[in-house]
């Protein structure tokens, strides 16, 4: 198949969901026909994360960036499977 110009660099936001799954396995598609690279974001809203109760905050912001670094770690094993 030839190259086709114009994709260097694709970036895909990713969640997990289904939808985020086929964007990066049509990303890495395309990165393959262009010889670009795939970049995988994740993003957490840390300002809408405050949990408090009966005054102790409860720190879910280390639990949720290894939640994030698990779902990076997913994406990468699906994009080079692809």
């Amino acid at each position: 198949m030839s190259e086709i110009k114009g994709f260097k660099r694709i970036l895909v936001a990713y969640d997990g969901s289904d939808h985020s799954k086929k964007a990066l396995e049509y990303a890495c598609m395309l990165a393959k026909i262009t010889n670009g690279e795939v970049l995988v974001v994740h993003v957490i809203d840390l300002s809408r994360v405050a949990v408090s109760v009966s005054g102790v905050t409860i720190d879910i912001e280390n639990q949720l960036k290894r939640y994030s670094e698990e779902l990076l770690n997913k994406a990468k094993e699906l994009a080079l499977s692809k």
